[in-house]
């Protein structure tokens, strides 16, 4: 319990991002029973716990068992995800790992979701924003977002609008109509395509905002 208790003072310290969005996952009996590693290998488009870590730049280690001996590769999180329910792990393999870089002391994010409940809800949007803020620029930036697309994903258009700029109102606005490019969501039983993207619109210019005051 003691080490449990200090992780999550270090996770909070380095990486708040990841205790947000774990604050608004689930509940803390499911919490106690899930890992991270069985969210991310579950695929779900609106996976919550996948945003910041594709904010983080995360990598996943798998392993499988081959000739006597352990073997193991190293993937990019951004890479891991194939379609609704897929990913590039193998049957024989298993996801032992979750790997990030400590963040610089500059780097900020935040995390968004909807759903009726802020927890023991899937994500009918989520969106996170993360980079690097010095002087008023924003550098380094990365902008994922969750049940938008068949895969979790890194919405890169947005990014390179954002890379380097100072945020401003003309540069937060263009951040918002490059997102909605990124996004491409569809009707379902839980949102229709057109109030997804407006939420896109909507939490990408929250979180703007909240990284330019901050």
């Amino acid at each position: 319990m003691i080490i449990a208790h200090l992780i999550s003072e270090l996770i909070n310290k380095l990486a708040p991002v990841l205790v947000e969005a774990g604050d608004q996952f689930a509940s803390n009996q499911i919490r106690n029973a899930a890992s991270i590693g069985g969210n991310l290998c579950n695929a779900s488009p609106a996976g919550d716990m996948s945003i910041p870590l594709l904010l983080l730049d995360a990598s996943v280690e798998l392993a499988s068992w081959q000739n006597d001996k352990i073997q193991t590769r190293l993937l990019a999180l951004n890479e891991f995800f194939t379609g609704p329910g897929k990913t590039v792990k193998e049957d024989h393999e298993l996801l032992t790992a979750v790997i990030f870089d400590k963040p610089a002391a500059n780097f900020i994010a935040r995390f968004r979701k909807s759903g009726p409940r802020p927890a023991l809800e899937i994500s009918t949007v989520s969106v996170g924003i993360g980079g690097n803020l010095e002087n008023g620029k924003f550098s380094n930036v990365r902008v994922a977002m969750g049940a938008v697309a068949p895969t979790p994903l890194r919405a890169k258009t947005t990014e390179t609008t954002l890379e380097n700029k100072t945020l401003d109102g003309e540069t937060i606005q263009a951040a918002v109509e490059s997102a909605s490019k990124d996004a491409t969501p569809i009707d379902d039983i839980r949102a229709s395509a057109w109030y997804r993207n407006h939420l896109v619109r909507v939490f990408t210019e929250e979180v703007l905002t909240y990284v330019a005051e901050s």
